[in-house]
């Protein structure tokens, strides 16, 4: 009875014990990454002559070519209208044979001018544009336009697309080409033109923050095929950014098919679960210890070697990682925006102050443009060595979020990845004279 009623308590205590070391994240909503601020994507809109469409996948065709046609039922709203045309969304949920992965709209007086514009989005992908609610109105004066286009197969997945216009002031060159080339190779469909067209930003990507006692990130869902899904295991990608940001690395982290994935920060590895059973909306995460990572350094792995421009010179002058070989290096990447700035500058001084006779102090600017860099380095007097990161540098350390702090054996050998410069100095404090 002893016996049975001690394994209860044992399960019990590893159960809570589990379940304390998971944390549970909700989505913090839509973000944006690169793609979306350098995005040009065009949806080209044509004129719409009668209820007879063609299809948008001929994208390259010269003109004397015809695509295939279709009739599609107009809504009423178009016997009173102007300057109809018509164009399509790209919606990977979409799954029809004559425009797969797309949806149609229709929009009316496409003219830019004080009239407002109706637009038609064919939601249900019937090709019946009378049947799918009251259309969206966009006025000359909107500067922007949210589509909101739901999976069929799952209506809780939101397809996210944010419409807007060219300018003639500041686009003029480009309207021009994209004009010649849409006119020549769209078949024979009707161009209305780039300055009648839309411009098209995709808000694929689900962003949830992560704040733990000597961590913190933003997680990045990207939804790759724009379907309202962002767990699709191997399809979707998972990207990493410092806490509340938006400067995702790029997407390398991989959705399994049970709905679970391992993601990496500096010096620490983390599972998600429970991915699939709410779009990634809400899931569960655990920090993972020794395992090998492997989008990162290892333990005891020597580190890649660099050049870095030296910040506190008042010249363009490099130098090279290797001269710190001889003693114990703390290489510190960071920058003005990041979190703990202060405090880690003045932890880092008192390192340099107490033991730079056992170690060497790098600190790496990381996203600061090079003349902020070297105002901190000059004007903070900054003891110990200040060195200018770059892209090249950053991604053969695999930084994803900053600050990242790496402590380094002699002959530059990884000690310990993820290591704070608070953690540093209780580990010196700790072994200070020992061999």
């Amino acid at each position: 009875m002893r016996t049975k009623q001690l394994f209860t308590f044992i399960l019990l205590v590893g159960l809570s014990l589990n379940l304390v070391s998971q944390t549970y994240i909700q989505s913090s909503g839509r973000a944006r990454d690169q793609e979306y601020y350098k995005s040009q994507n065009i949806i080209p809109i044509f004129w719409l002559k009668s209820d007879t469409i063609e299809e948008n996948n001929a994208f390259g065709v010269e003109a004397k070519f015809s695509n295939a046609k279709r009739k599609i039922s107009l809504p009423d709203e178009l016997l009173y209208t102007s300057r109809n045309g018509y164009g399509y969304l790209f919606n990977g949920s979409a799954n029809n044979s004559f425009a797969k992965g797309y949806i149609l709209f229709i929009i009316t007086d496409n003219s830019r001018s004080i009239k407002p514009s109706l637009l038609f989005i064919d939601r249900n992908n019937d090709f019946d544009l009378s049947n799918d609610g009251p259309p969206d109105t966009l006025k000359h004066t909107h500067k922007e336009k949210y589509i909101f286009l739901s999976n069929p197969d799952q209506p809780q997945g939101k397809h996210i697309i944010k419409l807007s216009r060219f300018k003639y002031t500041t686009q003029f060159k480009y309207i021009q080409l994209t004009d010649s080339h849409f006119t020549k190779h769209n078949g024979s469909k009707d161009y209305m033109g780039t300055y009648y067209s839309f411009k098209e930003q995709r808000l694929n990507v689900l962003a949830a923050n992560y704040k733990g006692k000597g961590d913190s990130f933003t997680l990045g869902f990207k939804d790759e095929n724009c379907n309202g899904l962002f767990a699709e295991a191997g399809i979707d990608k998972i990207m990493i950014a410092d806490y509340l940001t938006e400067e995702f690395s790029a997407p390398i982290f991989t959705i399994g098919t049970d709905g679970d994935a391992l993601v990496e920060t500096t010096g620490h590895m983390y599972k998600l679960t429970k991915l699939n059973e709410r779009n990634a909306s809400s899931f569960y995460i655990q920090e993972v210890f020794d395992a090998p990572f492997s989008f990162q350094l290892n333990e005891d792995e020597k580190v890649p070697k660099f050049k870095y421009l030296i910040a506190d010179s008042g010249k363009a002058k490099k130098r090279k990682l290797c001269k710190h070989r001889k003693k114990m290096t703390y290489v510190y990447f960071t920058n003005s925006y990041a979190e703990n700035f202060q405090n880690d500058t003045a932890t880092l001084r008192l390192i340099h102050n107490k033991y730079s006779q056992e170690i060497n102090i790098l600190f790496m600017n990381s996203g600061d443009i090079p003349r902020q860099s070297k105002k901190i380095a000059v004007l903070g007097n900054l003891p110990y060595y200040c060195g200018i990161s770059n892209a090249e540098i950053d991604e053969s350390w695999h930084i994803k979020t900053k600050p990242a702090g790496f402590f380094l054996k002699k002959k530059l050998k990884l000690h310990t990845a993820g290591m704070t410069p608070k953690e540093l100095l209780t580990y010196l404090e700790t072994n200070h004279g020992r061999k």
